[in-house]
């Protein structure tokens, strides 16, 4: 696009220079300085000079400009010849600058590899000189081994390599390359690896006993998810003495490249972070030896972000943080003191993802993961959970707008992620006075979308896990634009889906979404409001009827059990000396959750919820058929104990604040000859039921019916 910006009319003088910041911003002039409105692609793209009249190049980067790297800039020298720069000189003349030794190419990709292979490394770049490790370690010139011949490739090797020139070059950008050989991860043993971390010293052994018995599983299942390879210096992840971080704990993060691959689909990323380990896992020495990583990409150790659609087309597409979640409750590696042995008896490896899921699909919003092995420095390390980090990021990516303009809380109302809470603590001052009149819950919505957080609260709720709200959340808002409303996301839910009368409906925790949730119950608005979100969710084909339920978790479960022999042989014997197995423990707990739990939880929960006076004692009306095309002139019927209140254009047939009956009164079936929204409720004389609500459409020939 030859117009994409035009300058502002502008004089300069001789020598002088004009600095244009490629923002984004939609404002030509901030603070004095020139922005334009588009960015620019750090992995390149074309960019162009343009004459006046928008038609000719006076000069270009064609095709496109180079993948840029931080802190170097690039463009034209002292002679008009392309260079790189390391130091930038806005406002005054470029200097000579540097070439680049044109970037490292290998011969094999990275993989999961059967058979050995000749591994060449090269560049373009004449007399380049290559160095390489093979330990996860960053090299260096002068650090590492210098490629003079193909590598023998015939167990899994984490390959990492630049190319160097002496004189005004610019050593290329580190290439990170992991070849896993499946038959040796089943011989791994952590030989010279350190023995300084675990509850009874380092579990790195595949166990034999699973290996002997399953090994064509095994093998089948390290090929059934995709797989992420983390790599940095091994002391880095495992040596005493504070070094490590695997032994030392939270934070202290490491230089580390992060790869993501699948044969299966072609799927390959390689991109360099900082890593760590976070989390109640690593603070609890050592509630449990599978610890979970943070990566953080944020121009410290590589690039300020990894622009990559880890979750597919339709989500986010650019992220600051991921996490790599082992799980701490449930799992087969839990040795905390709160029923260690019905927790191990519990294993799925799918809660933590499966509740976020139930968000999503109630609201449109929640976590977005993938079930991945992971390798640590070329050692498997188990199954994790790779997931998104609700964060301004996770907000501009899903509700619009800029990251600098998100207000993040996480756990409790004074941990600030980002932005600011003073507009949280307002909300929850304004709850915790009183909501009874209609003034202070008119108000009480300028902060916070209502429905969004019953449906939050309802899906959590079903979830049933206790160790809930007094942490184990996010909420976050943008501070600007038309919509500033807080949302509450779904986070750290592996602690539910375990007993079916397990009831969380009474928690109260001060300045939590729980204790935000009790003060709304004090209006009838709001209390009736949560009932509509819960028959919408638990009747009529919702997210959580039993049926709808077992899809949305057989949806995970199915990708995760081809490779649950793996980490059964991984850290199946890590609390126990017999392994826990796939098809003992793991087999018998999908069995009870598919057969027992899934289908009374919901039955349960909506009698908490009565007791709770959170649904009405009176049933909301049925309808003969609900929603869904239909003929013209279809008779709708309408069932229900008590009178029905009903309408047509959309709006409810219980008045708010009043509680009066504004719609018509049922007395016969409906006839329904155009598209239609049909609202319904019961009332007894003194209650109204939920809201019983269906979209029926009459196709017709060039309509295009919008119902949601």
């Amino acid at each position: 696009n030859l117009e994409q910006w035009t300058f502002p009319s502008t004089t300069l003088s001789a020598g002088a220079f004009l600095l244009v910041y490629a923002s984004g911003e939609n404002t030509p002039v901030i603070n004095g300085e020139l922005h334009a409105d588009f960015r620019l692609d750090g992995g390149g793209e074309y960019l162009a000079l343009v004459d006046a009249t928008g038609a000719n190049v006076v000069h270009e980067y064609a095709p496109t400009y180079p993948p840029q790297s931080d802190d170097i800039s690039y463009g034209l020298g002292v002679t008009n010849e392309l260079r790189f720069f390391t130091s930038p000189t806005p406002g005054l003349p470029n200097n000579t600058g540097f070439e680049r030794v044109e970037a490292l190419t290998v011969s094999h990709q990275r993989g999961l590899y059967t058979n050995s292979f000749l591994l060449t490394i090269e560049s373009d770049t004449p007399a380049a000189v290559i160095t390489y490790t093979l330990d996860g370690s960053r090299p260096e010139v002068g650090l590492g081994e210098v490629y003079t011949a193909p590598l023998n490739v015939s167990n899994t090797r984490i390959v990492r390599a630049i190319g160097s020139k002496p004189g005004d070059f610019l050593t290329t950008e580190i290439l990170t390359q992991s070849y896993i050989f499946p038959h040796a991860v089943l011989q791994q043993t952590g030989n010279g690896f350190p023995d300084t971390w675990g509850h009874a010293g380092a579990d790195y052994e595949m166990d034999p006993e699973i290996v002997t018995n399953h090994m064509t599983e095994i093998i089948a299942g390290l090929q059934a998810l995709p797989t992420v390879s983390v790599a940095t210096a091994p002391d880095d992840i495992f040596a005493a003495g504070g070094v490590g971080i695997y032994p030392a704990g939270e934070g202290q993060p490491r230089a580390a490249s992060f790869e993501l691959f699948d044969a299966r689909t072609g799927e390959s990323v390689q991109e360099n972070c900082s890593v760590e380990i976070f989390g109640g896992s690593s603070v609890g020495r050592w509630k449990t030896d599978k610890l979970q990583f943070r990566l953080r990409f944020n121009n410290v150790f590589g690039p300020a972000s990894l622009d990559y659609d880890v979750f597919g087309p339709d989500h986010a597409d650019r992220f600051d943080n991921l996490v790599l979640d082992a799980r701490l409750a449930n799992t087969w590696t839990y040795g905390g003191g709160v029923e260690p042995s019905a927790q191990r008896g519990r294993a799925q490896f799918v809660r933590d993802q499966f509740i976020p899921d139930l968000q999503r699909h109630a609201s449109g919003f929640g976590v977005q993961g993938r079930h991945v092995h992971l390798y640590i420095d070329g050692l498997y390390w188990g199954i994790h959970g790779l997931h998104e980090r609700p964060d301004e990021s996770y907000g501009a990516a899903y509700f619009g707008g800029e990251r600098e303009h998100y207000d993040v809380v996480k756990h409790n109302q004074n941990t600030v992620v980002h932005g600011s809470n003073a507009n949280y603590l307002e909300m929850i001052g304004l709850a915790a006075a009183g909501l009874t009149g209609d003034v202070e819950y008119a108000a009480i919505q300028d902060y916070v979308d209502l429905e969004a957080l019953a449906d939050y609260m309802i899906v959590n709720f079903y979830a049933g896990y206790f160790d809930w709200a007094h942490q184990n959340w996010y909420v976050l808002r943008n501070n600007t634009g038309a919509d500033t409303r807080w949302r509450f996301i779904t986070w750290d839910a592996e602690h539910g889906i375990e007993r079916t009368t397990d009831n969380t409906t009474t928690k109260d925790n001060a300045g939590a979404p729980t204790g935000l949730h009790q003060d709304l119950t004090a209006n009838d608005d709001y209390r009736l409001l949560f009932a509509d979100r819960a028959h919408k969710h638990m009747f009529n084909n919702g997210t959580l009827t039993p049926s709808n339920i077992v899809t949305t978790y057989l949806a995970r479960l199915d990708i995760v059990e081809p490779a649950v022999f793996a980490e059964s042989a991984r850290w199946g014997d890590n609390q126990r000396e017999a392994p826990f197995r796939k098809d003992v423990e793991w087999d018998a707990e999908k069995t009870r959750l598919l057969g027992a739990y899934f289908p009374q939880r919901t039955a349960a929960l909506l009698g908490q919820l009565r007791t709770q006076g959170l649904y009405p004692s009176v049933d909301a009306p049925e309808f003969s058929q609900f929603g869904g095309a239909i003929s013209n002139g279809f008779l709708l019927s309408m069932t229900a104990p008590n009178t029905i209140y009903y309408t047509l254009d959309g709006s409810d047939p219980r008045a708010p604040s009043t509680g009066a009956a504004q719609g018509l009164t049922y007395a016969a079936a409906i006839p329904l000859t155009h598209s239609t929204r049909v609202k319904a409720r019961a009332h007894d004389g003194a209650t109204w039921s939920a809201l019983a609500e269906a979209v029926f459409t009459v196709p017709t020939a060039g309509d295009l019916f919008v119902s949601e």
